[in-house]
Order: structure tokens, then sequence, then C-alpha cells
């Protein structure tokens, strides 16, 4: 009897093995299923493909609400370094997240954001609430990846021109240095540079062609310095600050790059050919890996535009390098 009854348990531990197994395997195929089925709503979303009340509908999300678009540059996962309720959003990057929802941050008042993980790149869909769109910026901003957010739109049916404005923000944000996170509404100048891929490239090389044929060194610190006096709003003693260099050396280079250009600083018009001309600079150069042709400084020091210093006196905005105080 001894012999027969270890046999039986054998038989009944490896039934329960089994039957467990298939249970496990059988979950792990409704969840790859429901994920599927999730990213295939988000998806009918972003790009316009299919029902939207249905696919908001079922996705847990209003038809009529406040709801922008992030998309992350590549390399940079929100995830990264998270974990637990603090992480996005079922954290870009994070396994099964395609089509997930968590809340952004502590606590059921944050903003909910849904992630989709393509081929093209990481994008968030954000229901905002009552929350403000800055509110996606200061969550993005200690992850340090580079982020392009769009308007807030009204309706599930305008994200998929959310997402296209998402992406265009994103190439406006600089590929190091600086604000890492571009919202549309404040870029919207370089958006227009960055819209216009032939003409941007034009516009680069008939303003500042001159300035980009000096050698590397030369030509990154012209452009650096022109970019730092355009985010100081013209002010050539904060920019002298921000480059750690005398002011009348500020002045010496932005003289020398009216020179090349043939552009004057105190002719508005210009300075808009010049600021236009440099965020085309700086988004081929975000744009180009390190030390490959259409970088504009040596290899490893990647351009950029500073942020601007805050708050700036009125006494000293816009005043041109050849002023004396």
């Amino acid at each position: 009897m001894l012999p027969g009854a270890a046999a039986l348990w054998d038989v009944l531990d490896q039934m329960t093995d089994a039957a467990a197994e298939a249970y496990r395997l059988a979950e792990a195929a409704h969840g790859d299923r429901e994920r599927e089925r999730r990213a295939a709503l988000l998806d009918a979303l972003l790009d316009g493909t299919g029902p939207v009340p249905e696919a908001a509908a079922q996705l847990g999300l209003p038809e009529l609400g406040r709801f922008a678009v992030v998309v992350l540059g590549s390399g940079g996962s929100g995830g990264s370094g998270s974990s637990g309720g603090s992480r996005i959003s079922g954290s870009p990057g994070s396994p099964g997240s395609p089509g997930s929802s968590t809340r952004t941050g502590a606590g059921p008042a944050a903003p909910r954001v849904l992630w989709r993980i393509r081929a093209d790149g990481e994008t968030g869909l954000v229901d905002l609430g009552h929350h403000p769109l800055e509110s996606v910026r200061e969550l993005l901003a200690p992850l340090g990846v580079r982020a392009g957010i769009s308007p807030v739109v009204e309706t599930a049916a305008d994200l998929p021109r959310a997402r296209r404005l998402a992406a265009l923000a994103l190439r406006t944000a600089p590929a190091s240095d600086g604000p890492r996170t571009a919202l549309l509404d404040e870029r919207l100048p370089a958006a227009l540079v960055a819209a216009q891929t032939e003409l941007s490239d034009r516009l680069r090389q008939v303003v500042l062609g001159p300035v980009l044929a000096l050698p590397a060194v030369d030509r990154r610190v012209l452009l650096t310095t022109l970019g730092t006096w355009l985010a100081c709003q013209g002010s050539t003693t904060y920019a002298a600050e921000r480059l750690y260099c005398h002011r009348n050396t500020v002045s010496n280079r932005l003289r020398r790059l009216e020179q090349l250009t043939g552009r004057s600083l105190t002719d508005p018009a210009h300075v808009v050919e010049l600021a236009l001309a440099h965020a085309a600079v700086v988004q081929r150069a975000a744009a180009t890996p390190p030390g490959q042709p259409g970088q504009p400084g040596p290899p490893g020091q990647p351009l950029s535009t500073p942020s601007p210093p805050s708050p700036i006196p009125a006494s000293t905005v816009r005043r041109s390098p050849r002023s004396p105080a």
C-alpha cells in the first residue's frame, strides 16, 4: 500500500504542477492579448485610424476633456530609474506597458498618461483633467529626456494633430544643456523652422553661411555667443555673465558676427533672421550624431541654446552690442 500511495501522490503533484503551469500560460496569453488590444486602441486615437468615441471609451478616456500628447526623444525612457507609484504612467520602456495607464504622480488626482512604444519612438497621451500643461514639463524634467509637448486639445478627435505638434516641438528641444522639454507654444519660431526643412537649410546657409565656414572652435564660439545673447533678450551684460567672460568680449564677438553675416543686431528684421537661422543650426546639430558633418562645433560638444536668466531688468533688455553700458 505505501509504495502505491507514494506513487499516487507523485502523480497528483505532477498534475497539480501541470494545471498551475497551464493556468499561468493562459493568464499570460490573456494579458498579452489585452495589452495588444489597448495598444491598438491607443494607436487608433493617436493616428486617427479608428472610431474615436469607442476607442476613447474602452481606454477610460472622455471624448471631451483636456488632453495633450508627449513625444520622447530617442535614447530616453521615462521609466529609467523609476519605480512604484511615482513612475510615469506605466513608464515608457517598461515591460508590458503599451496602452497601460497609471497616474503620473502620487495620489489619484495626478494626470493620467497612456504610453505607446513603437519603432518611431515613445508617445504619451496625457489626460490632463484640471492640471495645467506645465505640470507635464515638471513631471518630465527630472528624467533628463528630450521631449516635445503639444498644446492642449479638448477632444479626442484632435489627438492625431496634437501628436504631430508634439513631434514638431521635440525637434526644437536642445540636444544638451538648457531646457530638455519643449512646449510647442513656447517655441513657435523654432517650430516654424523645424516644419520647413528645405527652407530652414537654405536659411541656415544664407544667413550664417560665413560663420559655418569658420574653423570648428571659432564657429562654435560665435554661435554660442549669438544663442546666449538671444536667450538673454539682447542683453550683452547678462550674456557675458552666462558665458563667464567680459562684456567687451561678447561685444567683440557679436561685431565679428555682424561683419561676417552682413546683418546688424540693431535691426529687428536682421535679428529675426539671425534667430531663425540659429534655430536651424541648433536643430540640425540635435539631429546629427556627434562628429558627423552638420555639427557646428568640435566632436562631443553639441550646440544648444542656453535658457535665459530670470528676471532681466528692463534697463538691460535688448541692448545693442555697441552700447557702452
